[in-house]
């Protein structure tokens, strides 16, 4: 086997190994190479820096009817920028602007001091002099729309170069622009969308199949399939399932059997896990609720806007009229997330406002009295809760009851108990009973 062809670190930027966005860079350039300024939006770590670097490949330019030599199409990452001065942010898009210009053969003079709007300008009009179109690929953009030094001023001068000059702007940010700023500016008007989504099927597996080609190598139909749904058409993690697979199968030989799938998935979760954080730490409670709760709440038009958020944010993918989560690791990680009003733990999901459960992601009838039991032992997984705890603090309800208690016996909480064990079926081993003592909520170790 030659060298590993799947990329699990930083961006890509050969397009020999930048698969299927054929479809967004054909709509990128025809835009930019119209004047036209795109948006480019989708979530971390989805290719879209990937993409810029691509789109401003010469080849790439020159198969979309785009002239490298006349098209000045430059690259900037924000990143990193969070702090940074207007001055020295027109200083430093001007030296990237000059570097490229200078291999084209028009000289541009690199600015020895942070300057002004209309230095900036001033040193464009030179490059446009010459005929020169440029197209500015500002990667992480929402990283320079949320700096309070730049705001209005900053929008309003690149508003300004698109209508004197013949340039355009390429954005790339994880959410439409004009929702990481407090005010609407007119620049957000020249823009159209550009949303990157996951790949389809077919997609995903030509990425692997072309990905093993290069390497000389092959996988089992079952490993392909088994990459695909780990991957579940993020193409990152797909390029991580796909580069893992490859050195498990490299380190054991091939070819990689059913027994080798729980390595693997370990070894790509301890991966990921990082980006799933992540992702979840940057939604909204609501959206958190949303995603737990993803077999419940899809078909309730209360959260449809929740809804399309987390797809935007391709945690979420629709098959068949239907919302499930686009990976099985995501799924696994999103149950084993703190959610406030719900309580998971193994095969179980409760959400106590609506006294609702799941069972292995399917509704399970329970009656008041028996969800009241078994979120009460839930909430406290793990401790022995005593019989009279049980019986005072849920099998008696009612104020009245709760003003005269006195414990006459375990009887009726026995008789509870043994309803919620019928209720729950294969599951209901996970009730344990301490005799005499009380009892306890316990998942086996399978769960």
């Amino acid at each position: 086997m030659t060298e590993n062809p799947f990329f699990h670190r930083g961006p890509i930027r050969d397009p020999a190994y930048f698969y299927n966005r054929k479809t967004e860079i054909k709509r990128a350039l025809e835009m930019l190479g119209k004047g036209q300024s795109v948006s480019v939006i989708g979530p971390r770590k989805i290719g879209k820096t990937s993409l810029l670097f691509n789109i401003s490949c010469p080849e790439v330019l020159q198969q979309h009817g785009l002239n490298p030599t006349s098209h000045l199409v430059v690259y900037f990452n924000c990143e990193g920028l969070g702090d940074i001065k207007l001055e020295e942010f027109y200083t430093l898009i001007l030296e990237e602007i000059a570097t490229r210009a200078d291999q084209q053969g028009v000289p541009l003079a690199n600015p020895e001091r942070p300057i002004s709007y209309l230095e900036f300008e001033r040193a464009l009009r030179k490059a446009f002099d010459q005929k020169l179109r440029l197209a500015l690929l500002l990667d992480e953009f929402e990283l320079l729309g949320e700096n309070q030094d730049l705001g209005t001023e900053l929008l309003s001068g690149l508003r300004a170069l698109a209508t004197k000059f013949d340039i355009a702007y390429l954005t790339v940010s994880q959410r439409p622009l004009a929702a990481f700023t407090d005010y609407h500016s007119p620049f957000f008007n020249i823009f159209l969308p550009l949303k990157i989504r996951f790949f389809n099927k077919v997609e995903s597996r030509e990425l692997i199949e072309k990905s093993l080609a290069k390497a000389g190598a092959m996988f089992s139909p079952e490993a392909i399939n088994y990459i695909l749904e780990l991957g579940g058409g993020h193409p990152f993690f797909l390029q991580v399932a796909g580069y893992w697979a490859l050195e498990l199968q490299a380190t054991k030989g091939p070819p990689l059997e059913s027994r080798d799938f729980r390595i693997l998935a370990q070894t790509v979760r301890s991966q990921i896990e990082s980006h799933f954080e992540y992702y979840w730490r940057h939604l909204t409670p609501q959206e958190q609720y949303v995603l737990a709760t993803l077999p419940f709440i899809q078909s309730e038009e209360t959260y449809r806007e929740h809804l399309e958020a987390l797809a935007c944010l391709c945690l979420i993918v629709k098959d068949d009229g239907r919302y499930r989560y686009f990976s099985p690791l995501f799924h696994d990680f999103v149950r084993r997330q703190k959610v406030e009003n719900l309580l998971q733990a193994g095969p179980f999901v409760l959400t106590l406002p609506h006294q609702r459960v799941l069972l292995r992601e399917e509704p399970l009838s329970l009656s008041t009295r028996q969800f009241a039991l078994l979120s009460y032992l839930m909430g406290r997984q793990g401790q022995v809760v005593s019989n009279e705890e049980l019986d005072r603090e849920v099998i008696s309800t009612s104020p009245e009851e709760q003003r005269k208690y006195e414990y006459l016996g375990d009887e009726r909480l026995k008789s509870a108990i043994r309803g919620l064990r019928q209720a729950l079926g294969d599951e209901a081993d996970c009730i344990v009973n301490k005799r005499g003592v009380g009892y306890m909520f316990k998942l086996q170790v399978e769960d």
